[in-house]
């Protein structure tokens, strides 16, 4: 089999259920968020409640891991309602909130976020296996208030024995690095760090958070700016970089929408400042450097497809944010992320594109500065990154901006600072 790479919500729907409805002998399913009684997107009365319970009916082994916390619309596992035959464990880290702050940030800052579906030990989902109301197809109102769009991207890849392993050793508490070409943490920053050093005529990114800078753990921005200095300083090379983020969190509380507001202004300030002191200018950085995010009839689209593309070519999809949290040697988020390569690579690259700029999906291929100058210039759903020289997007002065996330962001929940010990229950 082929990797696949799904587009949409719907697509990851659909093809989960016809994982679940094919499984033979054994079915592991991970997930930050599930709600077992909403219908997956564009499938009337298809559940995760029907889904495992005919499988289980089959006689087919279904274990399921979940983060715990109920703070983005889980039930409580006391209360999950589940077939009898399914088996549930949750996992949890031992970082902590103090009380004042948990009513904001829920209890623990540290979250099961693995998202992912094994079937027979054979065929690996990740990405777009959650369940929630908010998840819609694209360019369909989901049904939060006031409702927003959603953007999903979901990868399906054969599995070797050693991934079916690590799966089922993660379900018995053995909590150890995936094996390539699964990664996770150190792994998949290292992994990230090697795509941006090696591309040769682009990196597109989609994030559903960015904090990365020179001071931060991971150096993924930093890196970005290393090959952008080895572009300008070499005759014929074309590189380029396209990273399409969320401003705001329509689905946090406003707090937490407010801090994603101000870390990517402030990830993307302090990289222009590097850049410059690197000696590139502001023409070149215009014309190779594209930041941006995805915006219908003045609709946020929320970018929850946490991915980078390399040339076209080579690809992770991850459930990794690009933060410390995801991203360095002591992450505070359980993730993992896949890497494929080849023409479905290729493929869902131009789709992803032409869907971005409203083109037609039989349009010509595109080249990735042409791409870049159509979003430049606002085409389809696409919206640049708004800043100034003394604010950004928040009503508070770059320089208190600086002085407070250069200090908060070393604090443990952000990630990066001191290692976390999990446990399944």
């Amino acid at each position: 089999m082929a990797n696949e790479v799904l587009i949409d919500m719907r697509q990851c729907a659909g093809r989960m259920i016809e994982l679940f409805t094919t499984a033979q002998t054994s079915i592991y399913y991970s997930s930050f968020v599930c709600q077992m009684h909403v219908e997956l997107p564009g499938f009337p009365h298809i559940t995760m409640r029907k889904l495992t319970s005919d499988a289980v009916k089959r006689g087919v082994s279904v274990k399921m891991l979940f983060n715990p916390s109920t703070q983005y619309g889980n039930e409580d596992l006391d209360n999950l309602d589940v077939d009898p035959g399914v088996e549930v464990k949750s996992i949890t880290g031992d970082g902590e909130i103090p009380a004042p702050l948990s009513s904001v940030f829920g209890t623990s800052y540290t979250n099961h976020h693995q998202k992912f579906l094994l079937v027979d030990g054979k065929y690996l989902m990740v990405g777009g296996v959650g369940v929630h109301p908010c998840r819609s197809g694209w360019l369909e109102l989901n049904t939060e208030s006031p409702p927003y769009y959603w953007h999903e991207v979901g990868v399906v890849t054969r599995c070797t024995p050693e991934m079916s392993t690590w799966v089922e050793r993660l379900w018995e508490s053995q909590f150890i690095p995936p094996p390539l070409p699964l990664v996770a943490a150190s792994s998949e920053h290292l992994a990230t760090l090697d795509l941006i050093e090696k591309a040769k005529s682009c990196i597109h990114m989609e994030a559903q958070l960015c904090i990365s800078t020179d001071s931060t753990s991971n150096k993924i921005l930093s890196t970005v700016v290393d090959r952008l200095v080895k572009a300008q300083n070499t005759k014929g090379d074309r590189f380029c970089f396209i990273m399409l983020v969320n401003t705001h969190q329509p689905d946090e509380h406003v707090v937490v929408s407010s801090a994603t507001t101000i870390s990517l202004h402030w990830s993307r300030r302090m990289m222009m400042e590097c850049a410059t002191k690197r000696g590139l200018s502001p023409l070149f950085l215009r014309e190779r450097v594209f930041m941006g995010t995805l915006e219908h009839n003045g609709t946020h689209i929320k970018v929850h497809s946490n991915l980078i593309i390399q040339d076209g070519h080579t690809m992770i999809r991850t459930s990794s944010n690009l933060t410390d949290r995801s991203l360095s040697q002591y992450p505070c988020d359980n993730e993992l992320g896949v890497v494929i390569s080849g023409d479905s690579v290729a493929q869902a690259q131009q789709a992803l594109w032409k869907r971005y700029l409203m083109l037609e999906p039989q349009s010509p291929h595109m080249m990735p500065i042409e791409v870049l100058k159509r979003m430049r210039d606002e085409m389809g759903v696409i919206k640049c990154l708004k800043f100034n020289s003394t604010h950004d997007t928040t009503f508070l002065p770059n320089s208190i901006v600086n002085f407070f996330m250069k200090g908060v962001h070393k604090l443990p929940f952000f990630g990066g600072v001191k290692p976390i010990t999990w446990e399944t229950k």
